[in-house]
Parts: structure tokens; sequence; C-alpha cells
């Protein structure tokens, strides 16, 4: 007769894994509960103040301006590939991907200018 068991009797270490993990889980759920682990004495503000906005926005800025460098010559080596490799079809994807690295940051900046009251995107 065909006899079930249950799942971890028959794997007892996955038991241990679960186990492991529930009480990780667990462990810094309860870190969490103080606020000076948490990271979060809270104020009574929901928004970040405005020192970290800052930061932010010029951490975004910077990424941009790294990718959008690496961009330009990405789309430069893909555009010439198109050209003498795929016998000049999809010539304008690369042009428009240099078009977005070049003018892309004062689109970025002039957003984010709009939605903080033109103090966005300033070193």
């Amino acid at each position: 007769m065909y006899q079930t068991q249950h799942y971890f009797q028959r794997r007892p270490m996955e038991l241990h894994r679960a186990a492991v993990v529930f009480f990780s889980f667990m462990f810094v759920a309860l870190i969490m509960c103080f606020p000076d682990m948490a990271h979060a004495a809270f104020d009574g503000k929901f928004s970040p103040n405005s020192e970290t906005v800052a930061n932010s926005n010029k951490s975004v800025l910077d990424w941009w301006r790294v990718l959008s460098y690496y961009g330009i010559w990405a789309s430069v080596i893909a555009f010439f590939f198109s050209l003498f490799a795929l016998g000049g079809r999809f010539w304008w994807v690369p042009l428009v991907a240099a078009f977005v690295c070049l003018f892309g940051e004062t689109f970025v900046t002039g957003v984010a200018s709009w939605q903080s009251g033109g103090t966005a995107g300033t070193n």
C-alpha cells in the first residue's frame, strides 16, 4: 500500500534551510523594530528631507552622465556596424540613441526642475 509522507520528513535538510531562512527574516524584522538599527527615526514627515533629495538627484545625474558617455561611443560603433555589416538597415536606431545620450540630460534636469520648482540639476 502507498504511504504518503510529509515533504520535510523525506528531506530533513530542506526543513533546516527553511527554518534558517524563517528565523533570519524574523531576526531582521525584530531588529527593524528599533529605529536606531533601522535607520528610520520617524519625525512625523513622510517625505525625505532636502539633503536626501539633493544627494539622490546628484547621484542620478552623475550616473546619467556616465551612461550617456559610454552610450555615445556605443551608438557610434553601432551606427558604423549598421552601415557596413547590415547594409544600411536600421541606421536610425543608433542615431536616436546618440540623440538621447546627447540631449537627455537637459530633458531630465528640465523635468526635475519643473517638479521641484527650479532647483534640480544644479551642482
